[in-house]
């Protein structure tokens, strides 16, 4: 397999060590918390908490805000204030999205003065929310680059006030005049070069900076017929998620197993979106080093849910789930419930017997998935293989070393206007 020209090598651990004398005094600003937590907020901590000390500052602009437990050590962390953000959480959320994205010049200029003190030299962000608009206004006022990394698909996100060729449209010119365009897979790159006309650079979610499973799982491994641990680790944000882990719990419940779900749901919360089943249990959240080896010890199988829901088909299409980071370094099987044009059963489609792939919601493929799991022979294949591939794809050299190049200090090379973003 031949990477891209802008991609590491499969396989190869790039040093990071030469280009850290390179590195700019990077701001980032964005909706999403930097924090050792999960998803997104998950990905950002990992990139930036080696970055060089006394070079880094985190604006959050959003409406969360990272814990401070949970924060980098040696960077600068503001919190920018985000007016009437009640708001948010009524019937008028939509109306008031609206106006953050209209006034988001307002506080790119607000932002940029901010700054100023700490003298950037590069911002970036994640196309999340709102910020990351303000964030690429600030980096013009600034005249510095602006780095964008794409984590989840925005311009085609359903709004009711600013229409989809308005959000593609801000969207497409934002993307355009980054600096570096970092995507979170080759099928959401590939997506946008055809719908923006620039090309951008795959940057897979990281692992944390642990060592792979040489043994693979042991406590388990011999284990057959009934009585089959399934793990779900992750937030469960959309409906389409919470009928695929119902779908599981049932199917596990007719061969005596088990789903455990590990995340920000409780079994209160998970009650509430309709996960009462009794073979389902809730774990919280659990630190990635700590998470990985209780997968190790009282898991068999790892679960990757995504949606069937058409109003989620781009998302699924172009986004990445983060978990498999974490999921490929246990030696554990997985098992991907999805339609086939989404991103992890295409991955899982190139790369042969990484995972148990179900792509229909109805008939017999779940059941007959888990089946075969039941063989620990058959586990201990697909969790190799996953295992060996997510070394390749997801160590966390390659994701600093793809990072760190974008991030090279060179001449400003981005003239395209943002003078008319809303």
């Amino acid at each position: 397999m031949t990477a891209k020209p802008n991609e590491a090598a499969p396989g190869q651990m790039a040093s990071v060590e030469p280009l850290l004398k390179s590195l700019p005094r990077l701001a980032y600003v964005g909706d999403v918390p930097v924090e050792a937590s999960y998803h997104g907020s998950a990905l950002l901590y990992r990139l930036m908490a080696d970055y060089p000390t006394g070079q880094l500052t985190i604006v959050e602009a959003g409406l969360e805000r990272s814990k401070v437990e949970r924060r980098i050590e040696n960077a600068i962390y503001l919190s920018e204030p985000v007016p009437c953000s009640r708001l948010n959480s009524t019937r008028f959320h939509l109306e008031y999205e609206a106006l953050r994205i209209v006034t988001a010049r307002f506080l790119g200029r607000r932002l940029a003065d901010r700054l100023k003190p700490f003298k950037p030299e590069a911002i970036v962000t994640v196309s999340h929310g709102v910020s990351w608009i303000a964030a690429a206004h600030a980096a013009r006022i600034l005249d510095v680059p602006f780095h964008l990394i794409c984590h989840d698909e925005w311009a085609k996100l359903p709004s009711k006030i600013i229409g989809q060729s308005s959000r593609e449209e801000l969207f497409g010119r934002t993307y355009r005049a980054a600096h570096s365009r970092l995507c979170v897979s080759p099928f959401m790159e590939e997506n946008y070069g055809r719908r923006f006309g620039e090309t951008g650079t795959v940057l897979y979610p990281s692992r944390d900076k642990l060592e792979p499973s040489q043994d693979g799982p042991q406590a388990r491994a011999a284990k057959t017929g009934d009585g089959l641990i399934c793990t779900f680790a992750g937030s469960i944000n959309s409906p389409g998620y919470v009928g695929a882990l119902t779908r599981v719990a049932d199917e596990l419940a007719k061969i005596r197993g088990q789903l455990e779900i590990f995340g920000p749901v409780d079994a209160e919360a998970g009650a509430r979106a309709g996960l009462n089943k009794p073979n389902i249990r809730f774990r919280g959240m659990v630190p990635s080093a700590q998470l990985i080896e209780t997968l190790r010890r009282e898991s068999d199988i790892l679960y990757v849910p995504m949606s069937f829901e058409a109003r989620d088909r781009l998302n699924m299409e172009l986004s990445f789930p983060s978990k498999l980071t974490d999921y490929t370094l246990t030696g554990l099987p997985l098992l991907i419930s999805g339609p086939d044009y989404c991103s992890a059963v295409q991955w899982a489609e190139k790369y042969e017997g990484v995972a148990e792939c179900v792509t229909e919601v109805e008939g017999n493929g779940l059941a007959e998935a888990l089946r075969r799991l039941t063989d620990p022979a058959h586990r201990l294949r697909v969790g190799r293989r996953a295992a060996e591939i997510g070394e390749e794809l997801f160590s966390y050299e390659r994701a600093i070393a793809t990072f760190y190049r974008a991030l090279q200090k060179s001449p400003l090379f981005v003239e395209a206007s943002l003078d008319n973003e809303a």
